[in-house]
């Protein structure tokens, strides 16, 4: 009984789901072997984030793979590490009318951002609830469009990015608060549908906008909403910031 209880013990911690994310929450070596006395291959540097590809028995280290694609151990006790919650979409909601006029988040930013007073879809009672149309500049290529069935109405830093820079943590109230967030302007931005999805769940290490005189603004308003949310940004997030930032006059 007592050795079938250990190889359960040992599979049970041999396997784990793979694809999952680890925060780096203190600096720790990388090394060939789940060994203080192996080689290292690096430090990863806290607030990194690897893929976590299994954890070795009985658990002091885990296998893991960087965004730079090296794979090795790293000690994992004394809080160095911690695994992310799985993201669901769900969790977040959707457009609200947090003031009650009739008009959901994403109606009030295409009337906050378009260029001149927006029409409305004719509705029985009367009430100007759904945009139909007007003008808008996507801030990422410079396009201009007229109607905003050919917009997103995008999360400057993406909801899959906050989740995985410390919204993991956060209940339903908080999350669907950031979903609908209307109290500053950069964080709900209307853009190109097809600039949006290009840009998925990247961050500015990943993906930057087509038109580089809108870098500056990019990067600062980046910035500012993961310090006014407590979001985290890893180093190479950072680093493309402070290059954006460079660019400002």
């Amino acid at each position: 009984m007592r050795l079938t209880t250990l190889a359960f013990f040992v599979i049970l911690w041999a396997s784990v789901a793979g694809a999952q994310t680890v925060d780096v929450l203190q600096n720790v070596n990388l090394r060939h072997d789940p060994s203080s006395s192996q080689d290292e291959i690096r430090r990863i540097d806290a607030c990194e984030q690897v893929e976590l590809i299994r954890v070795v028995p009985p658990g002091a280290y885990w296998e893991v793979r960087t965004s730079e694609g090296e794979v090795g151990f790293a000690y994992a006790r004394s809080g160095r590490m911690r695994i992310i919650g799985e993201y669901r979409r769900s969790d977040w909601g959707s457009w609200t009318d947090a003031d009650g006029d009739c008009q959901k988040a994403r109606d009030e930013v295409l009337i906050a951002e378009s260029e001149i007073a927006v029409t409305f879809r004719p509705r029985n009672d009367g009430r100007e609830c759904k945009v139909a149309s007007r003008t808008w500049t996507c801030p990422f290529t410079g396009e201009f469009f007229t109607d905003p069935s050919d917009l997103d109405i995008d999360h400057m830093v993406p909801l899959r990015n906050a989740h995985l820079s410390g919204a993991s943590e956060w209940d339903d109230a908080r999350k669907a608060s950031y979903y609908s967030n209307l109290d500053n302007a950069e964080h709900l931005i209307a853009v190109k549908a097809g600039a949006n999805r290009s840009k998925s769940a990247r961050g500015p290490e990943a993906w930057k906008p087509k038109l580089e005189s809108y870098h500056c603004q990019y990067a600062n308003d980046w910035k500012a909403i993961k310090t006014r949310w407590g979001l985290r940004m890893t180093p190479a997030e950072s680093g493309a910031v402070a290059e954006m930032q460079a660019t400002c006059p």
